[in-house]
């Protein structure tokens, strides 16, 4: 925050982050943008049914220490769920009570992020973007530019990679996309 970084990124699922940021923020919370995600339930099944999106942002609220979220993010509905459109009633709801500023969608593949940006009912499209996989670039940018949708790049050091902490030897599984 002291050299000018004033937007940050987290969620439920990566332990006291929300609560780290709470803490850190709530004497200057006009002066920062906070975007959470949504949708990851503790069993590791992903919800995006209301009751639950509900008693995610009210939990996520009391961590940050805040009466509102600048982007809430659903993180990675399937296609099926995107198209069915009942999450994006849901962001729109808590829009007019005021718990959000803006709803988008982590999304979990460029196809997905293009079939949201082609609904045009986000706000926002977090999704894979660093200079090792620029795939958005040429398809997604120039559409969500069209529609005035947010871009947040995901991964911008790309798991690591990009931070000279590892090595070339570095082992990865084989379903790791860095491998």
């Amino acid at each position: 925050f002291d050299y000018g970084i004033n937007f940050y990124d987290t969620a439920a699922m990566y332990g006291r982050s929300e609560e780290f940021i709470g803490m850190a923020f709530r004497r200057n919370r006009d002066r920062v943008v906070i975007a959470t995600k949504c949708g990851l339930a503790p069993d590791g099944a992903r919800r995006f049914d209301r009751a639950f999106m509900v008693e995610h942002v009210e939990r996520s609220l009391r961590r940050l220490q805040t009466d509102y979220i600048d982007i809430l993010q659903m993180r990675g509905p399937s296609l099926k769920v995107i198209q069915q459109g009942d999450i994006f009633l849901t962001l729109e709801w808590m829009k007019r009570k005021g718990w959000i500023r803006y709803g988008g969608v982590s999304a979990a593949t460029c196809e997905d992020a293009m079939t949201l940006a082609r609904m045009n009912c986000v706000d926002t499209l977090q999704i894979l973007y660093n200079i090792l996989d620029t795939r958005a670039e040429g398809r997604l940018l120039p559409l969500a530019r069209r529609h005035r949708i947010g871009i947040i790049g995901m991964s911008p050091l790309s798991s690591g990679l990009l931070t000279g902490k590892i090595g070339e030897r570095a082992k990865f599984r084989s379903e790791d996309d860095r491998n």
